[in-house]
């Protein structure tokens, strides 16, 4: 896909054009409070085609497992035993 910048829009006036994205997050420890907000603006935004997020060992699994349920079409949930990092979690 080849993209023209336009002097006058800058970044954000092909931002725009685009179709879709997906989204990667990383979570880990008691996050869900955050996490929540950051799912719920992304299935209701619809240049989001998907969101993946990485479980390392988050103490709010239940809590994703049953969200990203009612989501199933939208979101993907990659788990980990034990909390691997950032850098691991997105290398994913």
């Amino acid at each position: 896909m080849r993209i023209k910048l336009r002097r006058r829009g800058g970044i954000s006036s092909w931002l725009f054009k685009m179709k879709k994205v997906a989204i990667v997050t990383v979570t880990y420890g008691s996050r869900w409070k955050y996490l929540s907000q950051v799912l719920e603006a992304s299935c209701n935004d619809a240049h989001v085609a998907h969101i993946f997020v990485v479980n390392n060992k988050s103490e709010n699994s239940e809590e994703l497992h049953t969200y990203a349920h009612q989501h199933k079409d939208k979101i993907t949930v990659i788990n980990f035993d034990s909390n691997t990092g950032s850098a691991n979690g997105f290398g994913t």
